[in-house]
C-alpha cells in the first residue's frame, strides 16, 4: 500500500473541508484528516490535511489531483507519494511555480 498525504487549501475553494473529506473517505483506506493553518504566496490558509493508503500508482494519483485542482479552484495542490513531494499546478496558474517544500508541507502529526 502506498502513502498519500494531501493539502489542500480552502481560500477560493467552493467546498467544505468536510465536502472534500467525505468522498475520499469513501474511497480509500485508513483515511485520517484535520484543517490546519497553511500558507500560499505568504498568506495563511485554512489547509485541510490528509492521509490514506491505495494501491494506485503515483501516477494515477497525479491525475487524481490534477482533477482536483480544477474542480476545487486551486492555484495548486501539494501532496506526497510514499514521502516524495509534488506540487501539481492549475494550467490557468499564471504565478510563478513553486517547488515542492517540506518546510510548508502540513501532516496529520
Amino acid at each position: 500500500m502506498n502513502k498519500i498525504e494531501i493539502n489542500i487549501g480552502l481560500n477560493n475553494n467552493p467546498f467544505t473541508a468536510q465536502e472534500i473529506v467525505m468522498p475520499f473517505v469513501s474511497s480509500y483506506t485508513s483515511v485520517k484528516h484535520n484543517v490546519k493553518v497553511g500558507e500560499w504566496e505568504g498568506a495563511d490558509e485554512p489547509t485541510v490535511v490528509m492521509e490514506f493508503y491505495t494501491d494506485s500508482s503515483q501516477n494515477d494519483i497525479r491525475v487524481m489531483i490534477q482533477g482536483l485542482v480544477y474542480v476545487l479552484t486551486q492555484d495548486a495542490i501539494a501532496f506526497r507519494f510514499n514521502g516524495d513531494g509534488e506540487l501539481v499546478f492549475s494550467s490557468h496558474y499564471t504565478g510563478e511555480r513553486y517547488e515542492f517544500d517540506e518546510n510548508y508541507f502540513l501532516t496529520i502529526k
